[in-house]
């Protein structure tokens, strides 16, 4: 017998598809005789368990096998052992920082994932694609993933990453009563704001209120601005009347707790026919056709008042509102004569009506405040 015996060499568990283990592999060797030899004399072969990661491992046979003819086997490697039992890893993050305000996103936002395999057989396929966050809302969340590595180890899930998002800006709506009473202060006006399901008007970066000084009578324009948390931005204007039609409405309400007074019965009946009546083509102008009805009526419901025995603060403030409101309709109608008219003439019917009010002459001062407008309106 001169042929030597052979070992042959095994590993366990196979390799996957891939070639690669996940677990330990064991590498076991037998040695046999041929067929018809002399038989196995001595065989001390000895495989081994590997147990690190890495590629391209390999075990050689230990030991000896001898048969009784003397023939010694020569030692088998069993190499290609490829072993990974590290699972890989996934994690998510925003790409890039909040852009609004308070930690508030004002835009999509991009979530990208990032993957690695420190066990060394590679991922199994391409890390999860970018995934854009778009609805809105204050937790708006990524999806969770895995992925697997050629040793077929699987990760555990990926973080979950939440914003908020809020990419609508609030909305403003003007007050449908924007009508003032001429000299009646410094009136605070302000809008309505709404941000929906958003994240919230900022009272404190918003302008949402002014004030208007009721002595300057006319439209006044305004502009608010309403801010959200984060930071999305709306602006709206909004028109405010101060109105001498309404400053007349004032002056009646003031004047009614002294109905008793037959004088001052008298004066409310005046105004009221005012109310009543379609002298105003707005807040503001007389229509050119029945204003001096208004002047005649305030002159008379004036010249009322006058007569009240010891009357109230409140009389002898609607006298002096009344004047004022004859001398402010005349002056508008002066200040929006067109260009070029000629008004010397109502310019003095102002300076008298000014020389009657510094006597005391109320009712006449009114005289020439209508006087004045009616030359204006006819320029």
């Amino acid at each position: 017998d001169t042929t030597p015996p052979v070992i042959t060499g095994t590993k366990a568990p196979a390799a996957n598809a891939n070639g690669w283990n996940s677990e330990d592999v064991v590498v076991s060797f037998t040695c046999a005789d041929e067929a018809g030899g002399s038989g196995i004399a001595t065989n001390t072969v000895a495989g081994a368990t590997l147990t690190g990661e890495g590629a391209g491992q390999s075990v050689t046979s230990t030991g000896t096998c001898r048969d009784l003819a003397g023939n010694v086997a020569a030692p088998v490697t069993v190499a290609g052992i490829n072993i990974d039992k590290t699972a890989p890893t996934v994690s998510a993050a925003a790409t890039d920082p909040p852009n609004g305000s308070n930690g508030w996103y004002t835009s999509d936002v991009t979530v990208r994932f990032t993957c690695s395999d420190s066990g060394g057989s590679g991922l199994s396929g391409p890390c999860p694609a970018d995934e854009v966050l778009s609805t809105e809302g204050p937790a708006v969340s990524s999806t969770a993933h895995t992925v697997s590595d050629l040793a077929g180890n699987t990760s555990p899930p990926s973080n979950v990453v939440t914003v908020k998002i809020d990419k609508t800006a609030p909305t403003l709506a003007c007050p449908t009563e924007a009508t003032l009473a001429y000299n009646t202060g410094t009136q605070t006006v302000g809008v309505s704001a709404d941000d929906g399901a958003g994240s919230g008007i900022d009272a404190g970066a918003s302008t949402l209120s002014a004030a208007i000084d009721t002595t300057v009578a006319g439209t006044h324009t305004v502009g608010f601005i309403a801010v959200d948390s984060a930071g999305n931005s709306a602006s709206q204007d909004c028109s405010f009347e101060v109105s001498l039609e309404a400053a007349n409405q004032a002056i009646a309400d003031s004047l009614a707790p002294f109905v008793s007074d037959p004088k001052v019965a008298g004066a409310l009946e005046d105004l009221t026919a005012i109310l009543h009546g379609d002298y105003f083509l707005d807040g503001t102008h007389l229509d050119p056709a029945t204003g001096m009805t208004v002047f005649n009526t305030l002159q008379q419901a004036v010249t009322d008042l006058g007569k009240v025995k010891d009357p109230p603060q409140e009389v002898t403030d609607a006298i002096a509102d009344l004047v004022e409101l004859c001398q402010v309709l005349a002056q508008i109608a002066i200040d929006e004569a067109p260009a070029g008219s000629d008004l010397d003439k109502a310019l003095a019917e102002m300076d008298k009506a000014s020389s009657q009010l510094a006597k005391g002459h109320f009712a006449q001062a009114i005289d020439f405040y209508g006087k004045a407008w009616q030359v204006a309106v006819d320029a």
